[in-house]
């Protein structure tokens, strides 16, 4: 073999990249885990690959989308990584094998969309959310996987580009940053591929004009550009520790809250709905603002 590959006849194994073997590692190692990436990390194939194998093992393994379209996505990955593997680790296939799911002797893949009602009354020993932050019933499935995930070794996986700092994804990130939801927090940022450097980066952001929350989003580099908002709209140049004063109180203290509107109806300035409390004392603080992308 080394002799077909030093004659060029055949191509040298490349190396894994290094959050690959790590999110290798994770998952293998039975670990439950939320993600916070950038987006562009080949995700999706590694969690196929990971649904593969457990439930080659012995299991069911549920897969959680965005819509049905992703759902889709993640069985026909799954198919392909299976026809490509070597004989030798293949099992043999179960009786159902449809777009929906794929089952072997000892366990199955399911996937599903985010409905209201996705994977109620199911049990199984593995559960994957991918790009959950985009889940329309993320909370709701939730409520239904946590008692669907049974015994010693039940394992999930949470994991996303954000979709802004609240939300049920959110949420998840911070329990797991804080050690609150029995999961272990990773973060990857738009360099961990080797292939992105800064002439990528420049060249990727020219595709969001007028979109500078979203694509650091998508592409951060920190996990507070992970959870940006619209911004830069008042301070051209804008840095939250500076231009940001702390809230007196949390917003759950206040002892008024409210929403509206601030209208703005031109170019560089939009209309941003605005999240208000009041203290006891009648200090008004504003607590975070929202503007919908391309808007700026």
């Amino acid at each position: 073999l080394q002799e077909l590959i030093d004659a060029g006849t055949i191509l040298e194994r490349p190396a894994p990249w290094p959050h690959v073997a790590q999110i290798a590692h994770d998952l293998g190692g039975g670990a439950s885990m939320v993600y916070l990436k950038a987006r562009q990390m080949y995700f999706t194939w590694m969690i196929a690959a990971f649904a593969d194998f457990k439930a080659m093992e012995r299991g069911e393994v549920f897969v959680l989308s965005q819509g049905q379209e992703y759902a889709d996505a993640v069985i026909e990955r799954c198919e392909y990584i299976f026809d490509h593997l070597p004989k030798e680790l293949k099992a043999p296939k179960g009786k159902k094998w449809n777009t929906e799911q794929i089952s072997f002797i000892n366990g199955a893949v399911k996937s599903f969309p985010s409905t209201k009602n996705a994977i109620r009354s199911l049990s199984g020993k593995i559960l994957i959310a991918d790009e959950a932050a985009f889940h329309d019933y993320a909370a709701e499935n939730h409520a239904a996987w946590g008692p669907a995930l049974s015994g010693v070794d039940a394992q999930f996986v949470i994991l996303s580009t954000s979709n802004g700092p609240f939300g049920w994804f959110a949420d998840q990130v911070k329990a797991a940053r804080e050690d609150t939801s029995g999961a272990l927090f990773r973060f990857y940022p738009w360099q961990t591929r080797p292939d992105h450097d800064q002439v990528w980066y420049d060249k990727e952001k020219q595709k969001y004009p007028g979109q500078l929350a979203r694509f650091l989003r998508e592409n951060p580099a920190s996990i507070d550009q992970a959870f940006a908002q619209a911004e830069g709209l008042v301070y051209t140049s804008f840095n939250s520790t500076i231009h940001v004063a702390p809230a007196k109180v949390p917003f759950e203290q206040c002892h008024w809250r409210g929403a509206g509107v601030d209208w703005g109806g031109s170019p560089g300035n939009p209309n941003a709905a605005v999240v208000l409390g009041v203290t006891r004392e009648g200090h008004v603080h504003q607590y975070d603002e929202y503007v919908a992308d391309g808007e700026i």
